[in-house]
């Protein structure tokens, strides 16, 4: 016996999920700046679906099309993802730069010693305590934090990479959660 079923989710909300998992991908590459261009291009693909799905949804409706365009005109970053989407479709694969920062730690043992005597009112003294340094404390090598970044090389901002993709993803879900409030989009 076989069962079948269909899962229908909202297109757009199936892209949103498509973007999100590229997003991640993207995330585990590390230093691997091959996979993570190749996600990165997968993500840019998913993520300009959710709005060409929006669009053609919003234009079924009245007022939807004018109301695609004043929510997507009100967000800088739609349109770098969409230049950059076309960009890596119809030019050339998209361009990122990698950043690598290395921290660099390191130990420093100190040896400090206390010697401490207590007199009493003529000056006699009543007893003393010294402290004793541990001898055995050295210094310890701690091996280096390396991280990476990467970077548009067009975007203007501070935002790195997975900054970006994280906003943007965040952006694409108010528009279609505006557009489904609305009743502009299913």
């Amino acid at each position: 016996m076989v069962l079948r079923y269909n899962v229908r989710m909202a297109n757009e909300n199936d892209k949103i999920n498509e973007a999100e998992y590229f997003y991640m991908q993207m995330l585990n590459a590390g230093e691997e700046v091959v996979l993570f261009k190749h996600n990165l291009s997968a993500f840019l693909s998913s993520s300009r679906t959710v709005l060409q799905f929006a669009l053609e949804d919003a234009k079924r409706k009245s007022g939807g099309q004018d109301w695609y365009v004043k929510t997507v005109s009100k967000y800088p970053v739609i349109k770098f993802f969409g230049d950059e989407r076309n960009a890596n479709i119809h030019k050339e694969p998209v361009h990122v730069s990698k950043d690598v920062h290395i921290q660099l730690c390191s130990t420093l043992s100190v040896t400090v010693h206390i010697g401490v005597m207590v007199k009493d009112t003529d000056g006699k003294i009543k007893g003393s305590f010294e402290s004793k340094s541990d001898s055995a404390s050295k210094d310890k090598w701690v091996p280096p934090i390396v991280s990476y970044k990467y970077r548009f090389d067009k975007w203007i901002g501070t935002e790195d990479v997975s900054e970006l993709c994280k906003q943007y993803i965040d952006v694409l879900k108010v528009v279609v959660n505006d557009g489904q409030t609305k009743r502009y989009l299913s």
